[in-house]
């Protein structure tokens, strides 16, 4: 997951990431951790169902 911080050469926003790519990047990385505890304990989980099918 990545920023985007420039569109055709020119600054989006300011040009840096904001609040909304960090909420989405924390949201990501808990979602991230709580699959790979779930996989250790053996949890099925519906979203690797879905990519392992």
């Amino acid at each position: 997951m990545l920023p985007v911080t420039q569109f055709d050469g020119q600054p989006v926003g300011e040009g840096k990431p904001g609040a909304v790519f960090a909420a989405l990047y924390a949201a990501y990385q808990d979602a991230k951790a709580k699959e790979a505890q779930d996989a250790q304990q053996g949890v099925k989980s519906e979203s690797r169902e879905k990519i392992i099918a």
